[in-house]
């Protein structure tokens, strides 16, 4: 009986990790990826404060695209990203 739940445990152990590795490794971000992010999600956000829409849509896109390669789809970063593209579209009048 030990054996077995040892056994057990030793395969919980292995999935759990094979889980953890399989999610971060695609996504794993480099120092200037994260920086690059940060630079233009901070433009899309002073152009949006300027009243200056079309320029931060343009960084917004940007942010967003490089959120998506270097974080994932369903980072919190990414998705801040899409949320401060919907508000720059939204304010623009893109989005009805």
């Amino acid at each position: 009986m030990a054996a077995v739940v040892g056994v057990a445990h030793r395969v919980l152990i292995i999935a759990l990790l094979s889980l953890l590795i399989g999610v971060r490794a695609p996504n794993a971000q480099t120092p200037d990826q994260v920086a690059r992010w940060t630079k233009l999600n901070h433009a899309a956000m002073q152009a949006y404060r300027d009243g200056q829409y079309n320029d931060g849509i343009t960084a917004a896109e940007q942010a967003l695209a490089l959120a998506r390669q270097a974080f994932g789809p369903r980072d919190p970063n990414t998705l801040a990203s899409m949320n401060n593209l919907a508000w720059l579209y939204n304010t623009n009048g893109l989005i009805r």
